[in-house]
């Protein structure tokens, strides 16, 4: 599992707590250029494109806009989300952009990896890039996380105690966080500017960056998660956090930046940012095999949350830490 940092608009990073040793801070620690800067090349992003161009292509309309050209996010989100219906499956992996003098990410920060049935209720896989093992399964809505020192599967319960709440948030936040549909969401929190075209693993690709407030980004992403199978706010503790983390930096104006494919599906996503900070540590994720049959069975033996507790008291704890 990635050390999540928690910024302003990552409140699925709130359910992480056992990560990082129930330390939140909800300061974000890394920036991007505000979206108001124009460029006509998308190496300023940190994500590796193998050419750049101004010029528009005729292969797609989200490829034809001119660089500088606006499009309202909301626009951009329906034809987002139209692409990614189409599509019905996607593949994506986490990483972190590291050193800001890096104009490409290396094969070793893709970490985490998802596999998203792309309708609800959630079907997803997450594989943890440091033990290459699956921690969290989802079938038609039921969640199972993996406990590492008992060794078990863990099933979702219809009634959950309150500690479960928080397992099962910490577990379905892994995929949800990064959902492309989660991702197209936010950019309807504000306006989309067209910063270039490039292309990506060989893919042309056109670049926008949206900017809003922390606040929108924060709604708008727990609003989405929600909706596709994350319930954060759910969690006292995470609502808790979340509301200080929203007044605390919900006017402040923050950066994301997205790279769709020419159908409108996203292949990079860079998490939001302050303006004009360091890109050293941003997170991003990469999207690829849309349309991919994907492979995703519920255990075939698992153990209630309330068993793994009797097993060890400090089993719910473990559930979230275990990958860390």
């Amino acid at each position: 599992m990635r050390k999540i940092a928690v910024t302003v608009t990552l409140a699925s990073a709130l359910a992480l707590t056992g990560c990082q040793d129930n330390k939140v801070n909800p300061a974000p620690t890394s920036g991007t250029s505000s979206a108001t800067t124009s460029s006509s090349t998308s190496t300023s992003s940190g994500v590796a494109p193998t050419s750049t161009s101004s010029t528009s292509s005729s292969e797609s309309s989200s490829a034809a806009q001119a660089v500088g050209s606006k499009v309202p996010g909301a626009t951009l989100a329906q034809q987002i989300h139209a692409a990614l219906t189409d599509a019905k499956t996607v593949k994506y992996y986490s990483g972190n952009l590291g050193s800001a003098q890096s104009s490409s990410p290396s094969s070793d920060s893709l970490t985490d990896t998802v596999q998203l049935k792309l309708d609800d209720p959630m079907t997803a896989a997450f594989t943890d890039g440091g033990s290459s093992k699956r921690d969290v399964i989802a079938v038609d809505g039921v969640v199972y996380g993996y406990d590492r020192r008992s060794k078990n599967w863990v099933k979702q319960s219809q009634t959950p105690s309150p500690l479960e709440q928080q397992f099962v948030a910490t577990y379905t936040s892994q995929i949800a966080e990064l959902d492309p549909r989660v991702a197209a969401d936010m950019l309807s929190a504000g306006e989309a500017v067209v910063k270039g075209q490039t292309t990506i693993g060989g893919v042309q690709a056109t670049h926008y960056a949206v900017t809003a407030t922390g606040a929108a980004l924060m709604d708008k992403q727990v609003a989405s998660m929600k909706a596709h199978g994350c319930d954060l706010l759910a969690v006292p503790e995470i609502k808790k956090s979340f509301d200080k983390a929203k007044a605390k930096d919900g006017a402040t104006q923050y950066t994301l930046e997205v790279f769709l494919d020419p159908q409108n599906r996203p292949l990079v996503y860079l998490e939001p940012t302050k303006g004009g900070g360091s890109k050293s540590g941003r997170d991003y994720a990469k999207y690829t095999g849309y349309g991919d049959e994907l492979s995703i069975e519920a255990p075939s033996s698992w153990k209630t949350f309330a068993e793994v507790e009797k097993l060890s008291p400090t089993a719910s704890a473990r559930t979230s830490s275990s990958s860390s």
